[in-house]
């Protein structure tokens, strides 16, 4: 055997070796990628592996270039055509777009995927976590996430947060994760209220209200306004971003974002406890019910003042007005447009069911029946004075009557007879009376016992008329 037959058979061996140990690499990407990949990375090294080796035996190292790189180029292109089928697109056409989904693609065959998402349902603000994954590493970027039509997302990095994207398909960047899912339809909620009275009385009250993210064109002097108010609304002026019929701004999505208030934990959608901006909304209206009816005493929340509000107006009306007033203001500076918050409904039963007295309610009712007692007395203290009153007044009113009508019959009849005198002074004052109190009454003839005095009454003067004339 000579020198040449000993280095071929070394080299040849040697080449083998290499391949073989080429493989175990494949095990420690495995160990590394199993949490978020399985088996799938090491699948892939293996295949990317096979397809050289078996390019190497068929051809030759030159085969390596010629049967080994077409065939793993024939594969990537495979994948890239997977990715338009599988993966959905906001732009079919956009090349980017395109090229983005292929890499969530193939890093996903390689088990070093960044986290895919999907909003479930149109209805839900739920974002269900399709595929787990690594999202901090840079090379192996981007994570996705799909929304539908009427959805955008607000992401977070880390701590702090990033941007907000959507709808459609949003491509993620490292460390990037998302926060809220924010529905720009118009929202409807009902909402279950405790609240006290200004006369200190426990009611339950259900509150309605409508409204969504603030799609609003603003004058030059309403921006001006309300980004002096909130600085998340610079540049908040314009809607710029999305499609028709869901336009909608990111600066006033993400001001909706942060809006700060009465809190509520909840389930994000990351699985972890966060503030869902709806809630937000929803709980910053339930507490400003809440200061209105501590300002309107029970009786007025079904039939307010008279005298106050005027006649015929709809108490829940006034309520609704005063909380609108108070709340939406405040919202429009937080990127929301309120359409309307009223009170629906209210309730003094018990939280221990139909017909029980809680502890502190049985504590307040000798309080609230004093209350109560002292204001009926009130009342009826009032309507006594007054109709005594009217009585004196009436009384004042027939004296003066009758003076005046028995001066007048001295001053025109100087008689002497006394009884022509005592008629005279008879018809005198029913005709006052007849003239006057009958007619400044009001009273109409239609009635048919104030017809039947009203004729009496005339037949008695004309009877004492005839008579004086009589008696001339």
């Amino acid at each position: 055997m000579n020198i040449t037959s000993v280095i071929v058979f070394l080299i040849v061996h040697l080449e083998q070796t290499i391949w073989v140990t080429l493989y175990l690499p494949g095990l420690v990407i495995y160990a590394l990628t199993m949490n978020f990949g399985g088996r799938r990375a090491l699948f892939t090294y293996w295949g990317h592996l096979s397809i050289l080796l078996a390019g190497r035996l068929l051809g030759g190292p030159p085969g390596i270039l010629f049967i080994s790189v077409p065939l793993l180029a024939l594969y990537y292109y495979i994948v890239y055509r997977l990715a338009e089928v599988i993966i959905p697109a906001s732009d079919p056409e956009d090349r980017q777009e395109r090229f983005q989904r292929f890499k969530i693609l193939a890093w996903y065959f390689w088990g070093l995927q960044f986290p895919i998402f999907m909003a479930s349902e149109p209805t839900s603000i739920k974002v269900d976590k399709l595929i787990d994954g690594n999202a901090f590493r840079k090379i192996t970027k981007p994570g996705y996430i799909w929304t539908h039509l009427h959805q955008v997302i607000g992401l977070t990095s880390g701590t702090s947060f990033s941007r907000v994207e959507g709808p459609g398909a949003i491509f993620t960047n490292p460390f990037e994760r998302p926060q809220e899912i924010i529905d720009l339809r118009t929202q409807l909620r009902s909402k279950e209220i405790k609240a006290i009275t200004q006369d200190g009385i426990p009611i339950n009250a259900t509150v309605f209200t409508s409204f969504r993210i603030d799609r609003e064109e603003w004058d030059r002097d309403l921006y001006n306004r309300l980004r002096y108010a909130n600085p998340l609304l610079n540049g908040a002026k314009d809607l710029d971003a999305g499609t028709e019929p869901f336009k909608y701004s990111t600066s006033r999505v993400r001001a909706a974002l942060g809006i700060e208030g009465v809190k509520s934990s909840t389930t994000g959608p990351d699985g972890n406890s966060s503030i869902r901006w709806d809630e937000q909304v929803l709980n910053l209206i339930g507490e400003t019910a809440r200061f209105v009816i501590s300002e309107v005493p029970l009786s007025e929340l079904w039939q307010p003042n008279p005298k106050k509000d005027g006649e015929g107006v709809s108490a829940l009306n006034l309520i609704a007005d005063e909380i609108f007033a108070r709340i939406a203001g405040k919202l429009k500076e937080n990127g929301v447009q309120l359409f309307t918050a009223r009170i629906v409904d209210y309730s003094l039963q018990s939280d221990k069911g139909d017909g029980e007295v809680d502890k502190i309610t049985e504590q307040q009712l000798p309080a609230w029946t004093a209350r109560w007692g002292q204001r009926a007395s009130k009342i009826r203290t009032e309507a006594s004075a007054e109709a005594e009153q009217k009585i004196e007044d009436a009384s004042v009113l027939a004296r003066s009557m009758f003076l005046s009508a028995v001066a007048e019959a001295l001053q025109e009849n100087k008689l002497s007879d006394k009884d022509l005198y005592r008629y005279l002074i008879a018809v005198r004052f029913l005709s006052a009376l007849d003239e006057t109190t009958l007619h400044e009454a009001g009273l109409s003839a239609e009635d048919d016992q104030i017809k039947r005095d009203y004729t009496l009454l005339r037949k008695v003067i004309s009877k004492t008329k005839k008579r004086m004339a009589d008696g001339d």
